[in-house]
């Protein structure tokens, strides 16, 4: 479940009342969001105010998922995605992975799994190739996430490799909003074709850091879930971590239906029709839908509960599976030696990306035929900016692996979402 923001202008959300709330509806899991609301770092009294927060779920029964996404920092995305030369480093890299260090390090043996951004390939400007600073949602470069992914690792490595945290990379936006599609695969490939990952493979015991793959969909929004579809979008994501070598499992930390787009009972079918297809796989670890409650205000009828707390259909929908999951952390990576070292710092000497897997030129940005376009129509309903600030910068670490300078590979371009907050979940065991 997502039960939205823990923590807004300094007011704790997520009480013990809403956490009893949460389970009540059958969830065993909860997706944290852990937004620096407002702090200038995370100091030691940034991080206390979520200690009540972790401590309701854990309290009521639930596994938490920590969230570090773009609210993480107070910076925006004009810090995250300033790449100029092409090579994925920049400070804001070095800040978010030494605060999400700090933050993982300070809630180990209560959070043991942590999701790394948020939609990273969700824009809501048509021209995010040519003007990332302005892409819009959440949108961040592939290089530039490669290396926040390998540098959070770094920072917590001693802690993965020995099992007790579990990484898991933001979930993917696949939908098919306005008529268009994108199953989020070419992003995906754009971000496995970084050469970060080469040195990972060479210095750690790992290609990549994640232990569980995050993905989204939003599909058959306004009418009943096509599962066919549904299917065609988590096979096209296996297909394409297989062709990659990467064997981690799909966390889907996001699904949905909003009920006024929808009857009550057309969510609840939906629900049902997904949560069986997908506990019948054998490649998902975890699900959470969107969310646990409606807020007319944002306007937000997402929720399996109205506002007033009474239950939607969906919500005896979602009970019954949920009662038969187990909230579970997995990682699929071979343990390190127990004699091995910490590795070093990533030289700036590293291998480049292979260039000639990219072609330089404009041709490039230009979608194959069976990609959407650029055409798709942004998703309009409101997302909270990330307030302003800044971080201090790290050298000489896994960021300083060369990125590809050319143009990036086309993707299959997608839209924003309201999904910026936190979540709540059902596990299911893979197969």
């Amino acid at each position: 479940m997502n039960p939205g923001a823990p923590l807004w202008g300094g007011s704790v959300l997520f009480t013990p009342a809403a956490a009893a709330e949460t389970a009540g509806v059958g969830a065993g899991a909860v997706r944290i969001n852990f937004r620096i609301d407002g702090a200038a770092s995370w100091d030691a009294g940034a991080v206390a105010r979520f200690d009540p927060i972790v401590g309701a779920a854990l309290d009521a029964g639930l596994v938490p998922l920590g969230l570090a996404c773009n609210e993480f920092l107070p910076l925006g995305q004009e810090a995250w995605n300033d790449d100029p030369d092409g090579d994925g480093v920049n400070d804001y890299v070095t800040a978010f992975a030494d605060a999400a260090g700090t933050v993982i390090r300070a809630f180990s043996g209560r959070v043991e799994a942590w999701e790394i951004w948020n939609e990273p390939d969700c824009w809501s400007n048509p021209s995010y190739r040519t003007d990332p600073t302005h892409a819009g949602c959440t949108y961040i470069l592939p290089r530039v996430y490669a290396k926040i992914l390998a540098e959070v690792y770094l920072r917590v490595q001693d802690l993965v490799d020995a099992g007790q945290v579990t990484l898991v990379s933001g979930g993917l936006f696949a939908h098919d909003i306005g008529g268009s599609w994108s199953d989020s695969t070419g992003y995906l490939g754009e971000l496995y074709a970084e050469g970060v990952w080469d040195w990972m493979e060479g210095h750690t015991p790992r290609r990549y850091p994640w232990g569980g793959l995050g993905y989204h969909f939003y599909i058959n929004q306004g009418e009943g879930l096509d599962t066919g579809r549904l299917t065609g979008y988590l096979d096209g994501v296996r297909s394409t971590q297989t062709l990659h070598g990467d064997t981690a499992p799909l966390w889907i930390t996001e699904f949905g239906w909003r009920t006024d787009a929808v009857s009550e009972a057309q969510q609840s079918a939906n629900l049902q029709s997904a949560m069986a297809l997908l506990e019948a796989r054998g490649d998902v670890a975890a699900t959470f839908w969107y969310k646990v409650k409606d807020v007319p205000a944002e306007p937000s009828f997402w929720g399996v509960l109205r506002a007033d707390g009474s239950r939607k259909p969906a919500a005896d929908a979602f009970a019954a599976p949920a009662a038969t999951c187990t909230p579970v952390v997995t990682d699929d990576a071979e343990p390190p030696p127990e004699t091995a070292d910490t590795p070093p710092d990533i030289p700036p000497d590293a291998p480049p990306d292979a260039e000639a897997d990219f072609p330089a030129d404009d041709a490039a940005l230009d979608p194959p035929p069976e990609d959407p376009g650029d055409d798709i129509p942004p998703w309009t309903d409101p997302t909270p900016d990330a307030p302003d600030g800044a971080g201090d910068a790290r050298p000489d670490t896994a960021q300083d692996a060369s990125g590809d300078p050319s143009d990036p590979a086309p993707d299959v371009p997608s839209a924003p979402s309201t999904s910026m907050n936190s979540g709540c979940a059902c596990a299911l065991l893979p197969a």
